[in-house]
């Protein structure tokens, strides 16, 4: 356990103040294109999240249709045989998180700087972070992957990014019937939506901005007709074809993944392989259709639980009040409803040297 208290917590009295140096905000990405629904209270540890099966589609091959005129043809006077539509259920087991922030009372009196009011924003921006990655874990993790050169492998990855590749998922996504992303949930707390221009969305690290931009007939997202106000997230690098492209620094690659490349061309544990030395990291780019991954949302009121008590005040366990707490518990998962209305693409980045 470890607590702030005044002689572990630097000060800068006597010093010139800078601008404090703030933590990059997490910044919601997946979770605002995925299938979101609360946590039901005393519900269980699983949810079920329910799709229906078009005519002729099974569990095991859900993204087709099967309807021949032939079966449809009625003589005079006779009454079809009535179908029925067919459900599937989807489970996913919710686990749970949670941690924990103390500081003491010498720390809330006399440290110049407000740091419960910074313990506040740190735990906010660290609890949206943890389940963010907690999609972006099972996101990446997606069964249909696309290697870069089309290699069989993750492990003979040393090609980059390419406009064929990205076709190439577009088509499978389109022959899978997966649907463009037509809406994202706002800004707020809650599950409300707005719309946006249908696109498949592309998740990746900002490592793959240059490489990106670099692909034919790649717009770039300041050249939108209508600039900001067409973008679907402040973070958006710009569109190839159907794919609008998103970036975040905590979508990170597998280091030294890949295979050997000619030296000084390709990123190896995040720098330039000079002389041929080490694997190449290997990006993963996801790319993502309409309700393609299921999330536990954490907005709503019941969704965390943040309790937090200041220094100041006295209870039966610390009845001189000499500790502050904050802690965050929450319940979150996700899954992935259908492998085929997403994709990975497994690529090399360029070095830049």
């Amino acid at each position: 356990m470890a607590d702030n208290n005044l002689s572990n917590t630097s000060q800068r009295v006597g010093i010139v103040k800078g601008a404090i140096l703030k933590h990059v905000v997490p910044k919601e990405k997946i979770g605002k294109f995925c299938m979101n629904k609360p946590m039901p209270k005393n519900a269980g540890t699983q949810m079920l999240f329910r799709r229906w099966l078009p005519t002729g589609a099974t569990v095991n091959s859900p993204n087709k249709w099967d309807v021949q005129p032939g079966a449809h043809r009625i003589n005079e006077g006779e009454t079809p045989v009535a179908s029925q539509i067919i459900p599937q259920d989807i489970p996913v087991v919710l686990d749970q998180y949670a941690f924990i922030y103390r500081w003491s009372d010498r720390v809330e009196d006399l440290h110049e700087d407000d740091v419960p009011a910074e313990t506040k924003r740190i735990a906010g921006q660290r609890a949206g972070l943890l389940l963010e990655m907690i999609k972006w874990g099972k996101a990446k993790a997606c069964t249909n992957v696309y290697y870069a050169a089309g290699v069989a492998s993750r492990s003979l990855v040393n090609g980059l990014v390419s406009a064929t590749l990205i076709a190439n998922i577009v088509r499978g996504l389109e022959n899978n019937m997966a649907e463009l992303v037509t809406s994202a949930l706002k800004a707020s707390t809650g599950y409300e939506t707005r719309a946006i221009d249908s696109c498949y969305v592309g998740l990746t690290h900002p490592d793959m901005r240059y490489d990106l931009e670099q692909l034919p007939n790649f717009v770039k997202a300041k050249d939108y007709p209508g600039g900001a106000a067409d973008m679907i997230d402040p973070d958006e690098i710009g569109a190839l074809g159907k794919v609008r492209f998103i970036q975040s620094p905590h979508f990170t690659p597998y280091l030294q993944a890949g295979t050997t490349a000619t030296a000084n061309t390709r990123l190896t544990n995040g720098v330039a392989n000079a002389g041929c030395v080490g694997n190449c990291d290997v990006y993963p780019i996801v790319i993502m259709a309409q309700e393609a991954l299921g999330s536990v949302g954490f907005r709503g009121a019941n969704s965390m639980q943040v309790n937090y008590k200041p220094a100041t005040e006295a209870t039966k366990d610390d009845i001189l009040a000499q500790k502050g707490v904050l802690g965050m518990k929450c319940y979150s998962a996700a899954v992935i409803l259908n492998n085929f209305h997403m994709a990975v693409a497994e690529v090399a980045c360029s070095s830049l040297t």
